[in-house]
């Protein structure tokens, strides 16, 4: 055999393994190899060894031996044991999916389209019911029928990049490894496009797979590049010395201090034990009718035992306290505030720590109450709303290229007098004052904000509610001082194209933009410029919002991912792959190591950010899902969703059972002109749930005819929502 006749051989073999880029670059160290046709006329020696290799190579060129290994591969999966059926079961919709693509690749699309007919059905009904995620896949999967499509088709191209990780035991591992080398063409797609995670021990159902992760799609999972990045260390801590946990070190040292005052400990008075026991008359006077029971005197002794006892328990009280206060230090990870990070004003501190000490605990058990603000003659017209932390302002933007400020509290700015409200109609606004920037008051509670010459699709105020910020489909953003009467104070130019998004840090004065050019942008207040441009998406940057610890920004594009942004340094942290649609909507919660998205097919999903795994993905609404919200302090016990449904939904982010009911409330305020009419609604009483499942649905308010557009929990979790009223007709049918 030849020298050439044995690079054919190697090169025929690594291609035949799957190593395509060892196979590429043996193909360029050893230029001037002739087709692979002429190999089977000029091996004239060792036949023996030849003539196999030359049969099993040849065979590769024939795209039935593809469609009936993958045949094979699924008649071996439903044979094998129960025990390792559902784990390996696992293999079969990602190879499917790379069997198609080869298909298309060697233009047998006939080949392809049927084998897509036979086992559409199957794949699709995974996990014993329907995944909607791999349904939306699979129609991708059919309108690639040439092989140019390879190229541009957004689903073949992710998909061929991609490489699906897989968890399996090592026994059946061994397996699937022995079945592949010993009758399958598959074993080359096997190495290319699948990594196996091996794990201890026979497979087990876990809460994740409970949740229908067995049912995900081809780009749920992690690719290789995903999985280093979401590889790299981050911080996810709250700040060094936030709020909450100033106030949980308050409370406890007033806590300590009234125990020390009730032990006579903490102040030079008698305490009330020691003047009950002084000689002379009696400081309580007895009941009429009822002779005075003579105090009875302590022995010194006694006295003094009492003194020490209250003293170990006041030091033990003590030591507990610093002990939880470097607990909680240590379990959150605490993190040093970053420079662009400024410590709140004194003013922002004592109104935040008064919110937080009104504050309701909510929970499965407690449930909060609702209060809609009902936007009225607005359909069509509002596109985006945003409440101030202390629920007293509202702002809403308008496709009109104007947004308006409303005091949800009128009666503060009139020395508690009633106020006249103006009905609002976004489309009765004067066109001259359009061309115009500035503010105008239309009633005594609501201010409008012009400026911008497009739609405005995103509002929001800064954190402590003196500023607010508008994005716009003319692509800028445009700073405005809150409950002032005039223009925009600073125009951000730099997406030349709509912005889809804005966010104002927690803390301090930076704030986040999303936009049509497949970038988020970081900007500080103060500079006319952006500071970091975050690319990597391939598509429409949708959403965008700022961690608690307003070290990271997450953002949701377009191309099914959320990732997770370092504003340090601009680098992607995390790559989160498994929405099902285009998000529509992002909420991290409150201790930051958990974030959840919503979709425009109604779907929820939740990832939990250290380690980059989804948690769940499930059905919510049954239309887009325009906002979440968790609840406030802790970890946030509950998270509110809203969608064009016309529905507010409560899940519980802890495990509850899926057998206790829930009654329903109703909340709707839109019989009132004006121009935002709440009502107030409290949910019937439920009963507290029992460990079971992850983000049941506690809760649901109905609107009478109200999408629901925004969805908030102020500082004291009340929950505040939002939407235009549509008006429906007497078939209930809504007007054209």
């Amino acid at each position: 055999m030849s020298n050439i006749d044995l690079d054919h051989v190697i090169l025929h073999y690594l291609r035949a393994k799957g190593h395509t880029e060892t196979a590429a670059s043996f193909l360029k160290q050893v230029p001037g190899l002739e087709s692979d046709m002429a190999l089977v006329h000029r091996l004239n020696v060792n036949k023996g060894v030849v003539e196999h290799l030359v049969t099993h190579f040849a065979n590769d060129n024939d795209p039935k031996t593809y469609v009936d290994a993958y045949d094979g591969l699924t008649t071996w999966v439903d044979n094998s044991l129960d025990m390792f059926r559902s784990e390996l079961t696992r293999v079969l919709y990602p190879v499917f999916i790379h069997v198609y693509l080869h298909l298309v690749f060697c233009d047998a699309y006939s080949l392809a389209a049927g084998l897509l007919t036979r086992y559409k059905r199957r794949l699709t009904d995974a996990a014993g019911r329907l995944s909607r995620t791999r349904a939306s896949e699979l129609n991708d999967l059919g309108a690639i029928a040439a092989k140019q499509h390879l190229e541009t088709h957004r689903f073949a191209t992710q998909a061929r990049k991609s490489r699906t990780t897989i968890r399996l035991s090592p026994y059946s591992h061994e397996l699937l490894m022995h079945h592949l080398r010993a009758k399958s063409r598959l074993l080359p797609i096997v190495n290319e496009h699948v990594a196996f995670e091996l794990q201890d021990g026979l497979f087990k159902s876990t809460v994740e797979d409970d949740q229908g992760l067995d049912s995900s799609g081809m780009l749920d999972v992690q690719d290789g590049e995903s999985e280093a990045t979401n590889h790299q260390k981050i911080n996810l801590g709250l700040l060094k010395g936030n709020l909450e946990d100033v106030y949980m070190e308050q409370l406890e040292e007033k806590r300590a201090s009234a125990s020390a005052a009730a032990a006579g400990l903490g102040s030079s008075a008698p305490s009330a034990m020691d003047l009950d026991h002084e000689d002379g008359p009696s400081q309580q006077a007895a009941a009429p009718g009822v002779e005075a029971t003579p105090p009875v005197k302590k022995s010194k002794k006694a006295e003094e035992r009492e003194r020490a006892a209250r003293n170990r328990e006041l030091k033990e009280a003590g030591v507990a306290a610093k002990a939880k206060k470097k607990e909680r230090a240590d379990e959150g990870g605490r993190v040093e505030p970053q420079p662009w990070v400024p410590p709140l004003s004194e003013d922002t501190r004592k109104a935040w720590l008064s919110d937080i000490a009104a504050r309701d605990p909510v929970g499965p058990g407690r449930l909060p109450s609702c209060c809609f603000f009902t936007f009225v003659n607005t359909k069509g017209s509002l596109n985006a709303v945003s409440f101030a932390k202390d629920s007293s302002r509202v702002l809403a933007g308008f496709s009109d290229s104007s947004s308006h400020e409303t005091h949800t509290r009128p009666h503060a700015t009139t020395g508690g007098a009633p106020m006249e409200v103006e009905e609002f109609d976004s489309d009765d606004d004067d066109s001259d004052d359009e061309s115009s920037p500035g503010a105008t008051a239309i009633g005594p509670c609501v201010s409008v904000l012009r400026g911008h010459t497009a739609p405005v699709h995103a509002v929001d105020f800064t954190h402590d509610q003196r500023m607010a910020l508008s994005a716009s489909a003319d692509g800028t953003v445009r700073l405005w001082s809150a409950g002032a009467l005039q223009g925009p104070l600073v125009a951000y130019k730099g997406h030349v194209v709509p912005v889809w998004d804005v966010a104002a840090a927690p803390q301090g004065y930076y704030f986040a933009s999303a936009s049509h050019d497949k970038t988020a942008r970081i900007w500080c207040t103060e500079r006319p410029n952006a500071i970091r441009i975050l690319a990597g998406h391939q598509a429409d940057v949708d959403v965008v919002r700022w961690h608690p610890n307003c070290h990271y920004v997450a953002t949701a594009s377009s191309d099914r991912t959320v990732r997770l942004w370092d504003v340090a340094s601009g680098t992607c942290v995390r790559h989160l792959a498994g929405v099902i649609a285009s998000p529509t909507s992002l909420a991290f919660s409150p201790d930051g190591q958990s974030i959840a998205c919503g979709a425009d097919d109604g779907s929820i999903a939740v990832w939990n950010l250290d380690s980059g795994r989804r948690l769940l993905s499930r059905q919510a609404h049954t239309g887009p899902v325009w906002s979440l919200c968790y609840s406030r302090g802790g970890g946030g016990a509950l998270l509110a969703s809203g969608g064009a449904d016309e529905v507010v939904r409560l899940w519980s982010k802890e495990l509850v059972s899926q057998g206790k009911s829930v009654k329903f409330a109703a909340a709707d305020g839109a019989a009132a002109p004006t121009p935002a009419t709440a009502a107030t609604a409290t949910p019937a009483g439920s009963a507290a749930p029992t460990p079971g499942r992850l983000y049941q649905s506690l809760n649901t308010y109905r609107t009478k005819s109200t999408s629901v557009q925004e969805v908030c929990f102020s500082n004291c979790n009340l929950l505040l929502a939002a939407g235009p009223f549509a008006l429906r007709t007497p078939l209930g049918l809504r007007p054209v």
